[in-house]
This record gives structure tokens, sequence and C-alpha cells, in this order.
């Protein structure tokens, strides 16, 4: 059994989340000590509670330490099963997460697979649903993945209520990817989701994104969501090459002006258009976890902490990581590590190429 210090690396939710779906893809059983010490509040919040009984149900594993607050937790999974799933986190919890942790193993599944999750889908210190949705899917299906993906309600802090519902097809045959070149930016749309709260602080942002970046933004980039359960403002600013979308987002916060949120949004979108990186370090972290199944690798402008504790703990699960930096641009590659020592998922073939 794999042991794993909650505590290591960026001391939060990311390294049990990367084990959890390491564990299905790999059918190695884990052990994990000092979950999320690195927070004010340690141990299992209901949206890290939700990632272990989500894939605990995807791959038939006995759970032990399954509860609020716990700190440990021992996990023993067995073959990972497509088929029909929903979840609800209960609170404003990321569905976007509880994907992080699913989606991997059940697009090395054979068969397959529809989930559905309640919970947040724009709050804080997650990525937002458009940058699943524009950003990490398309990237998935180039790996040959086939997702498809649809926002039935939005969820926002502190009430949730957001619902999605993403449908995984088998697929016969996995790629190995090269993202190192990212091309010229060939489009760009700026969005802003508003609820229950007044338009002029939507029509700030867009000066803000105006001033700061040059984009035209039209009064029909304002998205006025409704239902909401709750009040909520987010900038969300998308980049479109001929290789991907980059996605910037930041969820607005009580007590925040409304253009120091739309700064946030703008300073990540700066961050990657001054590199030449394929990457943003959102989109970066978010791939490590698949890329185990095929192989590959990318170039990314910064290179996180939720990165670094994912390379530290997918080493931990026998994956081959190798990660350099030249003049401020971050490359990792990743080798297969899905193959015929590990039968817990199918067999799939590196075919190399890009």
């Amino acid at each position: 059994m794999i042991e794993i210090n909650g505590a290591e690396g960026e001391g939060g939710g990311q390294v049990l989340r990367t084990s959890l779906a390491l564990a299905a893809m790999t059918g190695q059983a884990f052990k994990i000590e000092g979950i999320r010490a690195g927070r004010k509040t340690p141990g299992l919040m209901r949206q890290h509670l939700t990632c272990v009984l989500a894939v605990r149900d995807i791959c038939n594993a006995e759970a032990n330490g399954a509860a609020v607050g716990s700190t440990a937790l021992e996990f023993v999974p067995e073959s990972v099963k497509p088929g029909k799933y929903s979840w609800s986190v209960g609170t404003a919890g990321s569905v976007t997460l509880v994907l992080q942790a699913v989606v991997p193993p059940l697009m090395a599944a054979r068969g397959a697979s529809e989930v559905t999750i309640e919970g947040g889908t724009h709050v804080l210190m997650a990525p937002v649903w458009d940058f699943f949705e524009n950003s990490l899917v398309p990237a998935l299906n180039e790996m040959g993945g086939g997702i498809s993906v649809k926002l039935e309600r939005h969820g926002f802090y502190p009430s949730g209520g957001g619902r999605v519902h993403v449908k995984i097809e088998p697929t016969q045959e996995m790629r190995r990817v090269s993202w190192r070149e990212r091309g010229e930016v060939e489009s760009v749309k700026p969005k802003i989701l508003m609820a229950n709260l007044p338009r002029h602080i939507a029509e700030r942002q867009i000066g803000r994104i105006q001033k700061e970046l040059g984009w035209e933004v039209g009064e029909d980039a304002i998205m006025d969501v409704k239902p909401s359960f709750s009040a909520c403002n987010a900038v969300i600013l998308e980049a479109r090459t001929a290789r991907g979308v980059h996605c910037a987002a930041a969820v607005g916060e009580y007590s925040t002006r409304a253009e120091a949120v739309a700064a946030r949004a703008i300073q990540d979108m700066k961050r990657w258009t001054g590199s030449t990186a394929w990457a943003g370090e959102h989109l970066a972290d978010q791939l490590l976890t698949p890329l185990v199944i095929a192989g590959g690798e990318l170039t990314c402008e910064t290179w996180s902490s939720h990165a670094a504790t994912n390379v530290q703990t997918m080493r931990k699960f026998g994956c081959e990581v190798d990660v350099a930096e030249d003049r401020g641009v971050f490359a990792c590659a990743v080798r297969p590590i899905l193959n015929e020592r590990h039968s817990k998922v199918a067999s799939i073939p590196d075919t190399g190429g890009g």
C-alpha cells in the first residue's frame, strides 16, 4: 500500500484528488494521513468527501475514513466500472474538482459513462465551468477522449445549486500528445456573469478589460444568470489559438471591488500572452494526471504548487515525469503508465506523434 503524507506539497486537496484518480487508474491502494494539513480547517470537507465517494463508486473501492473532518484515509480500489453516476456536493463545493478525480479513470475505462454532479460551478479557488468546458475538455478529446458536457444550471457561493452533465464515450485508441507550441491568438471572447447584482459592476469590469487588454467588449458580453440561489459575479476571458483555448477567470467575493475581480483575470491572461508556452498554470495542472493514460508533453508559463504536488504524488504511483525550465517556460513530459502491468483499465497503446 502506497503511503502518502497529505501535508506535503501545497498541503491541500490536490494530493488527495491526484491519489484517488491514480489509484482508480492503476489499481494501487494508498493510505494518506494529514489530509489538508496545510489548511485552516484540516481534514475532508464536503467537496473532498464527494471526491472520495465518487471515485469509490466508479471502482468499487474500500474507503476507510471517508467522513467529513477525517484526516486519514485508506483507499483500496477494484476495477473501474463505466456507467451512469450522480453525486451532489451538498454545498457550493466545486464540481470541476470532483470531475478532476473521476474523469481520467473513466476515460481509460472500457465503456461509456454519464456523470451528473450538483454543487458549485463558479466558485473561489477552483477552475470555473467555462475553463473545464472550453479549455480542458478539448485537450482531453485531442488525447482521444470522447467527452461531451452540458451546464444545466449555474451554482455560486454560498448556496451552490449548480448542475452539470458529462458524457464519456469509450475510445478505441488514446494518442500521445505534444503540446509545446500554441501559435498566435486568433480570437478572444470576454464574458461577465452576473447574478442578483447591479449591472454597473459588469460595466466597470468591461472598462477595465478594454483599458488593460485592448479588447473590444460589447454589452452582449454581460450574461444575466437566472435563476440563481446566490448573488455572484465572474469575469471570464478566453483567447483561442489553433491549438486550444486559454481561459482566465476570476470570481467575485464580498467586499472586493469589481475592478479588482477583473484585474485578477486580466493578469492571468497577460501572463499567458506574454509567454511562449502552450498552457497556463491551471490547464497544465489539470492535464498532468490524464497524461499518464497515453503519455505526452506540454509547456506552461507557470509551474504552480498544485502542479509540483501533482508530480510528487504521481511519482509515488510509479509515474515517470520530467520537468525542466528554460528561460521562464516550463516543459513537462509524462511517460504512459497504463500498460499491461496495470490491469485495472484497458490497455492503451502509445502511438507517438502529436
